[in-house]
């Protein structure tokens, strides 16, 4: 949990209720010890008032300038961020749905005793109708022009900005759940019918699917592009002709749930302690265990940082940045272990750039998933990956008995990690000079070592050679070879270099000594064609000339 967890306050009673503004930066919670808090988003509390009572609901504004709360006793308040009192006003029944306008400037509540009521920030009824049964769901969109609500008369309602009924839209059940986008050119509602049902801003049903059970929880993001329900353990994902796009199972029955507005994120909690976070395609992204169940949730408009109340009498605070970061920091970590091996891991240093780059977008779902696979890119590229150790020995004359034959060897590292503590070992009837110990090669390194071998009879002449040497991780390696060498009787001068030895991928070997040599040679024609050269024009002089030719330049 410490991974995404930024903060948590311990209050003295249930939290039953949290809002977060758009930006992140104020967070409200509400407790049955009667207590609002608010907080910033480092966790400081910025200020409390005891209400009196049971604090049922809260919102802060999505621009984070005003609070509305309501209590235990039916009455809604109404304050500045500043924590000033700016209305308070007392109904007959409890209120239970809250929201507001983008700016704030208009609350939409509703109350059990079946109004509902639009107040402004200077605390003016705007308008006030009263419907069939309680109401439990309120939406209002972002510029104040249309309220939809839910009520237990099994009626979906739709009012204009001066309260006249727009439309109505009958169901078979009490209204469970209902959400809209910021516009309400898409409203989503669950009855207690079981059907989820789909309208547009005109109030036509589009849709109206069968469920097989109770759906407690509908969210629609601001743009409408992601529509989310609940149905016990299960989240599903819905497209706008109905049909489920992606479905998910949760640790435990789903208590809360909420969608961030850019559509990007989900984040449910649920009756068995567990908040978990998805992405839109319902890709768990990280999950965390409180110490009681989740009562309510709350996401900033991007996903940035979630609250969550809980029957543990805290307030958690989850910042995605916090988990993300720390997600590429184990990622770039593997990387550099990769790279300390001599790896070459260039394909998952371009995906631990995307990442990064995604990181800074606050795509965080693509981030992680893009830090994940270069994670495993080089997870696997190091599983595989030994260093190699290869070794060709060559000699220009023959053995003889008793004396000694120098022999040229050339060691390279030809596999893809560094190779370290690198010993060569020959056994048989033969004499030879200690061979110093390698401390180590790096990839396509190569040393030559040169040493005396004396064999002790003539004839054909058994040997084994074994090769000794460990990777950065001081695992051992180990390979061995056996070959045959002639002892004549009187020593022979050989027209060329005859291998004696050869272990490991000598070809690779070969090629990278053929290379160096004519970089080596490239790098000393144009060294001595330099030096023959006018400094002036460039022009190549003979040697002895003390003028150029071509445009004057004397020239030593």
């Amino acid at each position: 949990m410490d991974a995404v967890k930024a903060w948590e306050y311990l209050t003295r009673g249930h939290v039953l209720d949290v809002s977060i503004s758009a930006d992140g930066e104020h967070i409200v919670a509400g407790s049955q010890d009667a207590y609002l808090y608010l907080f910033d988003k480092a966790g400081n509390a910025v200020w409390g008032q005891n209400l009196g009572t049971p604090v049922l609901r809260v919102m802060v504004s999505p621009n984070g300038e005003y609070i509305c709360t309501t209590t235990h006793d039916n009455i809604i308040s109404f304050f500045n961020i500043q924590g000033a009192l700016l209305w308070r006003r007392r109904v007959n029944r409890p209120v239970m749905g809250v929201d507001m306008t983008n700016d704030g400037n208009y609350v939409a509540l509703g109350s059990d005793n079946r109004n509902i009521y639009v107040v402004a920030a200077n605390g003016a009824l705007i308008w006030n109708q009263k419907v069939g049964g309680e109401v439990r769901n309120v939406t209002i969109t972002r510029d104040g022009r249309y309220t939809i609500i839910g009520s237990y008369d099994a009626f979906i309602y739709c009012f204009d900005h001066s309260g006249n009924l727009y439309w109505s839209y009958k169901t078979m059940g009490p209204i469970e759940a209902l959400d809209i986008n910021g516009s309400a050119d898409y409203i989503l509602a669950s009855s207690s019918d079981r059907r989820t049902y789909f309208l547009n801003r005109s109030g036509s049903m589009i849709w109206n699917p069968k469920n097989v059970g109770s759906v407690k929880h509908v969210e629609v993001s601001d743009q409408g592009n992601l529509m989310v329900e609940s149905m016990g353990d299960e989240i599903l994902v819905l497209s706008k002709d109905g049909s489920v796009l992606h479905r998910a199972k949760a640790v435990g029955v789903i208590s809360a749930m909420n969608i961030s507005d850019s559509g990007e994120y989900i984040v449910v909690g649920t009756t068995t302690n567990h908040v978990a976070m998805y992405d839109k395609a319902l890709q768990l992204l990280w999950q965390c265990e409180a110490d009681g169940e989740i009562t309510s949730l709350a996401i900033s408009e991007k996903g940035h940082f979630i609250v969550a109340g809980c029957k543990d009498r805290k307030v958690y605070m989850f910042d995605n940045h916090r988990y993300f970061d720390t997600a590429i920091e184990k990622a770039a970590q593997v990387l550099e272990n990769a790279k300390a091996f001599g790896l070459n891991v260039l394909e998952a240093e371009v995906l631990l750039q995307k990442a990064q780059a995604d990181l800074e977008r606050d795509e965080f779902g693509s981030a992680v998933k893009y830090a994940e696979a270069a994670t495993k890119v080089a997870t696997r590229m190091r599983a595989k990956a030994q260093p190699e150790v290869s070794v060709l020995a060559v000699v220009r004359e023959s053995f003889t008995p008793g004396q000694p034959t120098s022999v040229k060897a050339l060691i390279m590292n030809t596999g893809v990690t560094h190779a370290f503590n690198i010993m060569i070992t020959m056994m048989g009837e033969i004499s030879i000079d200690p061979i110093e110990t390698i401390e180590s090669l790096g990839v396509n390194d190569y040393v030559n070592r040169s040493f005396n071998i004396t064999t002790k009879a003539p004839g054909d002449i058994p040997i084994k050679v074994i090769l000794d040497w460990t990777d950065k991780a001081g695992r051992p390696q180990h390979t061995e070879a056996n070959f045959m060498l002639k002892s004549l009787e009187k020593k022979k001068k050989l027209s060329k270099n005859m291998p004696i030895i050869s272990v490991g991928n000598v070809q690779k070997l070969v090629q990278k000594v053929a290379a160096s040599k004519k970089t080596k040679a490239e790098v000393k024609v144009a060294q001595e064609a330099a030096k023959h050269r006018c400094p002036r024009c460039g022009n190549l002089l003979l040697e002895g000339v003390s003028q150029c030719p071509r445009c004057g330049q004397k020239v030593k």
